[in-house]
């Protein structure tokens, strides 16, 4: 299977031009290449971060102008992640970092902007987050 998704034009979102994509068929259809034991363990790593044993996770620093938090929920099917549902705010690196608990850049990642209704890829994300 094809790893790249197609494209599908383009959207403004934050003042930008953003590449939307469509997933290939079946590429949202596979598990992410991790259980969730090892996310578990990956995400325990993160400092600051608490995991809850349902799948729940909070991660954040800082205060005032400097904080920063993303939170969210594992899914999985009793073996592989099958999604992870996150919001907040905070800065590239660390969400790069937080990305690289399930296998990206290695793994092609799907970020879907809920409101806007579209689905970038990680990279694309990250690009705009400079």
């Amino acid at each position: 299977m094809p790893q790249s998704p197609e494209s599908v034009g383009t959207f403004r979102w934050l003042d930008l031009e953003m590449p939307a994509w469509q997933p290939l068929r079946g590429m949202l259809a596979e598990p992410l290449p991790i259980d969730f034991a090892t996310a578990e363990q990956r995400l325990g790593a993160l400092p600051l971060m608490f995991f809850e044993p349902d799948g729940y996770f909070l991660w954040g620093r800082g205060s005032g102008v400097e904080r920063w938090q993303i939170n969210g929920q594992l899914t999985d099917d009793g073996q592989q992640m099958l999604y992870i549902t996150a919001r907040g705010r905070m800065p590239r690196q660390p969400f790069e970092q937080f990305l690289t608990v399930f296998g990206w850049p290695d793994v092609p990642l799907a970020i879907q902007l809920v409101v806007e209704g579209v689905m970038i890829a990680a990279a694309d994300f990250l690009a705009a987050m400079e």
